[in-house]
This record gives C-alpha cells, sequence and structure tokens, in this order.
C-alpha cells in the first residue's frame, strides 16, 4: 500500500478475512523500493502483491522494486489486478501527461487489459489515486480479492 489510508482499510478488512493474505504492508510511496528487501525476513512469501496510484510515480515503484526483490531472492513485485480494476472504474482526476514511449513502459507492469487502460489514462494527463477506492466500496464489492 501506497497510502496510509488506504493501509488501515486493508488492514482492517484483512484482519477479518485474510484468505491467503498474510501480511500487510505500508509501502509509504517510495519508501517501498528501499524496504522491499527487509521482506526476506519475513517467512514464507510466495508472492508480493502491490497497490499504488495510476499514475507515472505510483506505476514506477512498483516496476523498481520488483528489481530488488529479485537481486535478494524474492519473487517479482505482482499488481493487485482486481485493485487495480476497481480503480479504473473511477473517475481520473487531471495530471501531467507521459509521453507514450514512458507509458508504455510504465504500464508493462499490469496485465494486459489493465495497462492499455491505463496507458490511456497517463497519455491523456490524468491520473487515479488509490484511495479512490475506499472502504464502504471493498466491503461491499469482493471482487478485489481474487
Amino acid at each position: 500500500m501506497e497510502n496510509s489510508d488506504t493501509y488501515a482499510t486493508f488492514h482492517d478488512l484483512l484482519s477479518k478475512q485474510p484468505g491467503r493474505t498474510r501480511f500487510i504492508a505500508f509501502g509509504a510511496g517510495r519508501s517501498f523500493e528501499a524496504s522491499v528487501s527487509r521482506l526476506t525476513e519475513l517467512p514464507g512469501i510466495h508472492g508480493i502483491l502491490y497497490y499504488g496510484d495510476l499514475d507515472g510515480d505510483g506505476l514506477a515503484i512498483p516496476a523498481r522494486a520488483s528489481l530488488t526483490a529479485l537481486q535478494h531472492g524474492l519473487p517479482p513485485i505482482q499488481s493487485a489486478t482486481g485493485l487495480y480494476r476497481l480503480l479504473l472504474g473511477h473517475t481520473p482526476t487531471p495530471s501531467t501527461p507521459v509521453a507514450d514511449n514512458r507509458a508504455q513502459t510504465l504500464v508493462a507492469w499490469l496485465p494486459t487489459p489493465l495497462s492499455a487502460q491505463a496507458h490511456s489514462l497517463l497519455t491523456a494527463g490524468q491520473r487515479l489515486a488509490q484511495e479512490a477506492t475506499n472502504r464502504n466500496q471493498l466491503s461491499i464489492d469482493s471482487s478485489w480479492r481474487t
């Protein structure tokens, strides 16, 4: 989680019904890149999912963190696809447009159906903040858990 409010929401929701989730981390934006290596101290890490903003920085963070994870013998960072799918259903806000080539590089981290939507968002000068998927939505719509 990139945002402290989002972290608190997931902590509450997943503490009641964790499913396959064993740990939740507050990444604090770019700090996640530096701290991902500390995940080696946790037992039984088989996968690492990331959910952040859909903007240039929000997509660059997990891509760079994934390289760090691999260097430390951890699995690559994967997108929390269900959460990004929900996020893409929200109304974007204005942002600085991202050049096509840069946008292609950034969205490559996302699975194909979502990467095309995210690419359009970035090149149109829009963004989606992760906190748009709020506690109410996540409590009602459990599709993000799969």
